[in-house]
């Protein structure tokens, strides 16, 4: 996973997000944690946490807008 998470080629993302998925569907909660950090240091956990605080600004406008309508 390591070797993987080094490399910015296409094969390796995609290697990644299939090690990714059979974590999720094989590994107890506390070897989840142990992914979970090691996730927050690649590109992905940065696309994720990005993603995260857009669509997160996006609802808080969006019930800031509502509660200035009524």
């Amino acid at each position: 996973m390591l070797l993987a998470r080094q490399s910015s080629s296409a094969a390796a993302e995609k290697t990644t997000a299939m090690l990714y998925a059979l974590a999720d569907k094989f590994l107890d909660n506390e070897e989840l944690e142990e992914i979970k950090e090691v996730v927050r240091m690649t590109r992905l956990g940065q696309m994720l946490l990005d993603e995260e605080m857009k669509y997160g600004r996006r609802s808080e406008t969006d019930r800031t807008g509502e509660r200035k309508r009524k």
